[in-house]
C-alpha cells in the first residue's frame, strides 16, 4: 500500500460562511503506525490520532471519515492474525472503546477489544 500524503481542500460551515478547509487524506500506513505506537496496556483515542496526524502534516483536519473506514480494514487483518496466533498484529483495540461507535461495528466486537485489553492488563 502507498503511504504517499494526500491532501485536498474542501468548504466547510463555520457559522454559515462556508471557508476553506486543508484535510489530510490518512493511509492505512499511517494510521496502523500510531495504532502501534500504543503502548501495551494503554489507550488512546481515535479523535487524539486524527488531530496528531493532522497537526503533523499541517493540515486543519484528518478526514474522519477515510479514518473511520481504514480502521474497520486494519481490525479486519489484525482480528484474523490474532486468531492465527500472530503477534505482530496491529493492536487496533488500544485506539478503540468497546463501548464507543465502533466497539461492536469492528471485527470481533466489544468482546475482542474487551479481552485483548485485559490480556494485555494481565502481562
Amino acid at each position: 500500500m502507498s503511504s504517499q500524503v494526500r491532501i485536498t481542500e474542501r468548504l466547510h460551515s463555520v457559522n454559515g460562511v462556508m471557508e476553506p478547509q486543508l484535510v489530510l487524506i490518512p493511509t492505512v500506513d499511517m494510521l496502523s503506525d500510531k495504532i502501534r505506537a500504543i503502548e501495551p496496556g494503554s489507550e488512546r483515542d481515535l479523535g487524539d490520532i486524527r488531530e496528531e496526524l493532522a497537526r503533523e502534516h499541517a493540515v486543519d483536519i484528518t478526514c474522519p471519515i477515510t479514518t473511520g473506514k481504514l480502521l474497520k480494514v486494519v481490525a479486519m487483518l489484525s482480528h484474523t492474525a490474532v486468531t492465527m496466533g500472530d503477534p505482530q498484529a496491529i493492536p487496533f483495540w488500544r485506539a478503540v472503546r468497546p463501548d464507543g461507535p465502533y466497539g461492536e461495528k469492528l471485527a470481533g466486537g466489544r468482546g475482542f477489544i474487551i479481552a485483548q485489553r485485559a490480556k494485555e492488563r494481565a502481562r
